[in-house]
């Protein structure tokens, strides 16, 4: 054990966002709740020459009005040194942020709300922040937006300073062909790949997300429909992961022979389909929690009870 989290009015607590490390081997993550001001925090945690680590808080949220709390996606480095985050509730319109977190040169971190969510382009962000290349940022929301069932939203930033934002997708409603999309991915050529956990008329989807030559609103292509079959897994859960050769690698929550989900990989074809695989059956544990690509090219992950790798052909 590394560290105990402690509800004494300065560390928070309560954290479920995967950790990130940054290149001197020091760990980010956050909390949902507790901080100075009981909206969460976002903390470090730095190795000791001596052993063991160090715990700080770097930032706790709901300091002031306008400021978000309840953060729950996992962080996002930028080539900076930026940190990016999403709380869920709060902002100057109740809905929710995107915020950056930035080092200072004499010691510390300055938080700044970039995007308050006020309901038309979303509300209530839940997911990790994508960044493009160009400093773009891209989240999925789970509300709000033309059809109040949640949008993803892009984020750009400005030569002169500031964002400025703009919706590239909308939702359709629980049940509809589309719905909510958990952590965004990123391939070489700009498409995002997400998991929709009620897509497909309940059973959820993997969808590409495309951007048009026009802009507007980004084209969407669904590359799976789960189906509750006895075999597919159903209701994609937790973050995704896509390897150089864009097969696209996730879980879903339940479904699969036993009934409590999945590991699935998708694979692209020369004809332009995707063909999906069932890596692995899950039994007696459920809700696996998503997965991330090792240095060793397998993949890695969590259910309820156990830490899993499955070695993928190398």
């Amino acid at each position: 054990m590394l560290y105990s989290f402690q509800n004494n009015g300065q560390d928070g607590y309560y954290s479920n966002a995967k950790l990130i490390f940054d290149k001197s081997g020091n760990i980010y993550g956050s909390t949902t709740e507790g901080g100075a001001y009981g909206g969460g925090t976002v903390f470090e945690m730095s190795p000791q020459s001596g052993g063991g680590w160090n715990e700080q808080v770097l930032y706790s949220f709901g300091a002031n009005a306008g400021d978000g709390s309840y953060t729950t996606g996992a962080l996002t480095f930028d080539t900076a040194g930026n940190l990016y985050g999403t709380c869920y509730y709060g902002g100057n319109y109740g809905g929710g942020t995107i915020y950056e977190l930035s080092p200072q040169s004499g010691g510390g971190w300055t938080e700044t709300v970039i995007h308050a969510f006020s309901g038309a382009d979303g509300v209530q962000p839940d997911a990790a922040v994508t960044i493009d290349p160009a400093g773009n940022l891209y989240t999925p929301t789970n509300s709000g937006g033309a059809n109040g069932s949640g949008t993803v939203f892009e984020l750009s930033p400005q030569s002169g300073g500031g964002w400025t934002g703009q919706v590239i997708y909308e939702a359709l409603p629980k049940g509809g062909t589309l719905g909510i999309f958990n952590a965004l991915n990123l391939d070489a050529a700009g498409n995002l790949y997400g998991a929709s956990y009620y897509g497909g008329g309940g059973e959820g989807t993997v969808s590409e997300l495309s951007p048009q030559a026009g802009g507007g609103l980004w084209h969407e292509h669904t590359l799976h429909r789960f189906k509750n079959n006895g075999r597919d897994g159903i209701n994609p859960n937790g973050d995704n992961a896509i390897d150089s050769a864009g097969n696209i690698y996730g879980t879903t929550e339940i479904g699969g022979l036993h009934g409590f989900g999945t590991v699935f990989e998708l694979s692209p074809q020369p004809n332009g389909t995707w063909s999906e695989k069932v890596l692995s059956f899950v039994s007696n544990s459920g809700f696996i929690a998503g997965v991330i690509l090792g240095p060793d090219g397998n993949l890695y992950g969590l259910t309820q009870d156990y830490v899993f790798e499955i070695a993928l052909p190398q």
